[in-house]
C-alpha cells in the first residue's frame, strides 16, 4: 500500500514536472513573442521617425524655394512695369517726333 502510494505521488510528481515544463515553454513563448513585438514596434517608430524628419526637410526645401520664386516674381514684376514706363516714355518720344517732323 505505501509503494502504491509512493508510486502515485510519483506519477503525480512527474505529471507536474511536465506541466511545469510546458508552462515555462509556453511562458518562454510568450516572452519573445511579446520582445519580437516590442522590437518590431521600435523599428516602426525609428522608421516613422526617420520619414518625419525626411518630410521636415522637404517641407523646408519648398518653403525656401517658394520663397526664392516670390522674390524672383517681385524682381519680374519691377522689371515688368520699368520695361512698360520706358516703353511709354519711348512712344511719347516717338509720337513728339512724328508731330514735328509733320
Amino acid at each position: 500500500m505505501v509503494v502504491l502510494a509512493l508510486h502515485r505521488y510519483q506519477s503525480e510528481l512527474i505529471a507536474s514536472e511536465v506541466r511545469l515544463a510546458s508552462l515555462k515553454r509556453q511562458a518562454t513563448s510568450h516572452q519573445n513573442t511579446v520582445l519580437d513585438d516590442h522590437g518590431k514596434r521600435e523599428a516602426e517608430l525609428a522608421r516613422l521617425q526617420k520619414q518625419l524628419k525626411v518630410e521636415a526637410a522637404k517641407t523646408e526645401a519648398i518653403k525656401r524655394q517658394a520663397e526664392s520664386q516670390a522674390e524672383l516674381f517681385e524682381q519680374l514684376i519691377y522689371e515688368n512695369r520699368s520695361l512698360k514706363e520706358q516703353l511709354q516714355t519711348l512712344d511719347r518720344k516717338v509720337a513728339t517726333s512724328l508731330k514735328k517732323d509733320d
